[in-house]
């Protein structure tokens, strides 16, 4: 199965063919992973190399965090790739924005009422002693924030609402 990743601005094709390997762009690379108990840690083997990530799925995208650094990850796979062109429009989910791990708010650079485009940094989260700059998974309006800076926050709390 073929699918198109999108990380920030950079677009990747990606085939899964069989254990152990996927095509990256046309180039293979050796992979294998496991999950570290339920958390949504894994622990990965990239062509040798080996990575932890903190990976969530929320309104379907991917948050992943990996040596201290959050991406936003957009995965549409052949099919709905296929649907999306014949409707001419993307799919949007929930407004929710949850905190991918707990932490502490740092900054909420954003105001209730402001338009905000994707990728507009909406909330600083430190947690493991590292800053994360989550980021808007779409477009639209503040409609609520529901932290302040200084405030501890758990995995999947909401932290603000896009509408």
């Amino acid at each position: 199965m073929k699918y198109e990743v999108t990380v920030g601005e950079e677009v990747y094709i990606i085939e899964v063919n069989e254990d152990g390997q996927i095509i990256v762009d046309d180039e293979i690379v050796r992979v294998d992973f496991s999950s570290i108990g339920k958390s949504g840690l894994y622990s990965l083997l990239v062509n040798d190399d080996s990575f932890e990530a903190l990976v969530e799925q929320r309104d379907g995208m991917w948050q992943v965090l990996v040596k201290g650094t959050l991406y936003d990850v957009h995965v549409i796979d052949e099919r709905l790739k296929r649907l999306q062109a014949r409707s001419g429009k993307e799919q949007s989910g929930s407004g929710e924005v949850t905190a991918p791990m707990p932490g502490k708010i740092i900054a909420v650079p954003v105001s209730v009422g402001q338009e905000i485009e994707l990728g507009t940094t909406l909330v600083i989260l430190e947690s493991m002693k590292m800053e994360n700059e989550l980021k808007a998974p779409r477009g639209g309006r503040i409609a609520r924030i529901a932290v302040e800076p200084g405030q501890s926050v758990e995995q999947r709390q909401v932290l603000l609402v896009i509408e």
